[in-house]
């Protein structure tokens, strides 16, 4: 199942308010480091998206010391949390909370 245009649209649109931009078919992270294609960002509804990109913050906490720069550790973990928070922030304004 592909995401909605609806949740393409929104979560776009709160990944360019943190600095995210738009180039040809692709969204970038303001480091670079993560990267969607516009037509085509991902499966499942926003929920389980919301769920993925946890998993994947949980994980880059998890291997810092992997990282031979921490510079580069922080920009992954700053373009990622932006992944994060932006879904859930769709989340809760559907819910009403």
């Amino acid at each position: 199942m592909k995401p909605s245009a609806e949740d393409r649209a929104l979560l776009f649109s709160k990944l360019r308010q943190k600095g995210w931009r738009h180039e040809g078919e692709f969204i970038y992270g303001p480091h670079r480091t993560i990267w969607f294609r516009c037509e085509d960002p991902w499966q499942g509804d926003l929920s389980d998206f919301h769920e993925r990109m946890i998993g994947r913050l949980q994980r880059i906490i998890s291997v810092k010391d992997h990282y031979p720069d921490p510079t580069d550790h922080e920009k992954v973990l700053s373009d990622t949390e932006a992944v994060v928070v932006a879904p859930a922030e769709i989340l809760k304004e559907r819910s009403g909370t």
